[in-house]
């Protein structure tokens, strides 16, 4: 199956595949902006084929009998990963993503003088905010309130920025049951799901209490009925007009989360530099699943992560420095109640 993707006109992708979870990783990142159409492969930035189609290395140098590479193609045979992130385009062959499929889109982008950024982002009574962030800060919880509030989805988890402007990255949402009571759901099948799997949970909490055969078997039976997660694409979540496309950021809110007393969020400013800095950290630490083989790829081919770690700072601070940046600290305690609420307030006072 061929399924291909034009992210906004700055980066072509195209998958060509049997693999269902292969496809489905891709969708959930990508889905926004698959087209239909047929495209020359001239034109594409990445491609993503299935391990068996990879190129054959005729004589390949060998590191520790794990990585085979030669002309710009690392091969992992034991993780069935073939890539070239030197060609253009980059060609990726594999069975599952070794590389998280973001970071080979990243590389994309800085092709084009652009770049992934860890954040959440909204239009909101007419400003552009983003928010940069370590994962599990409360990102989406943030921004379920604004939306519900009349604001526009740029993405949730990460944003495409270039020196001066943002543009939407609205991948799928991670939902899990708890979720119910934060996001605004807006899809009847996937707030059913959610619902029978918060059931399920709890009969699988109750049960957790027994250990003999039956119920052993039963809690298994409950494990395969209900996944963990369920990937939503935002229009399921917040409705069909929920998304901006692009826009400049003009109040950039850094958020963290720390073991304070009391329940008030504490603003202070935060310097454009600085900020580019923690801002650039959290990117890497998102690839991090990438860095065992890019550095081994780095040694071979000679392609750099310290630049491109160096032009993801500068792009940053260009782009932050363009607007006014603040660091929000969270206490840990908050409810989700007063922290949308007292965001929303702060919202209110910088614009």
């Amino acid at each position: 199956m061929e399924k291909i993707f034009n992210i906004h006109n700055l980066v072509k992708v195209k998958i060509d595949s049997k693999n269902p979870s292969l496809m489905r990783d891709v969708l959930c990142q990508l889905y926004e902006f698959e087209i239909f159409s047929c495209l020359t492969d001239e034109v594409f930035d990445v491609r993503i084929f299935d391990y068996q189609s990879r190129p054959k290395l005729p004589c390949p140098l060998v590191v520790s009998k794990y990585y085979y590479y030669q002309s710009g193609v690392i091969d992992i045979p034991e993780e069935m990963f073939c890539a070239n992130l030197v060609s253009r385009p980059i060609d990726v062959y594999c069975k599952h993503f070794a590389l998280p499929v973001n970071f080979l889109i990243g590389l994309a982008f800085m092709r084009k003088n652009h770049a992934l950024m860890h954040a959440a982002a909204v239009s909101f009574d007419g400003v552009n905010y983003l928010f940069p962030a370590f994962g599990g800060v409360g990102k989406t919880t943030a921004i379920a309130k604004i939306i519900d509030h009349g604001g526009k989805l740029f993405g949730d988890d990460l944003i495409i920025v270039n020196s001066h402007e943002m543009f939407a990255y609205p991948i799928d949402f991670s939902v899990y049951p708890y979720h119910l009571k934060v996001l605004p759901i807006k899809s009847s099948f996937v707030a059913g799901k959610l619902k029978m799997a918060k059931r399920l949970d709890s009969i699988a909490g109750f049960l957790a209490k027994f250990d003999f055969l039956p119920v052993r078997l039963a809690k298994k039976a409950i494990g395969y009925l209900s996944p963990p997660l369920v990937n939503v694409p935002p229009r399921d979540i917040f409705g069909a007009n929920c998304l901006a496309r692009r826009g400049v950021p003009q109040k950039i809110l850094y958020l963290e989360r720390k073991a304070l007393p009391g329940d008030e969020i504490i603003v202070g400013k935060i310097a454009a530099s600085d900020l580019a800095i923690k801002a650039a950290n959290i990117m890497f630490h998102e690839w991090n699943q990438a860095m065992r083989i890019m550095y081994v790829y780095s040694a071979l081919s000679g392609f750099s992560m310290k630049k491109i770690f160096g032009d993801i700072l500068s792009m940053y601070e260009e782009i932050f420095s363009r607007g006014d940046c603040y660091s929000l600290t969270i206490p840990d305690e908050i409810t989700d109640q007063k922290y949308q609420d007292e965001l929303i307030d702060l919202m209110k006072k910088i614009k």
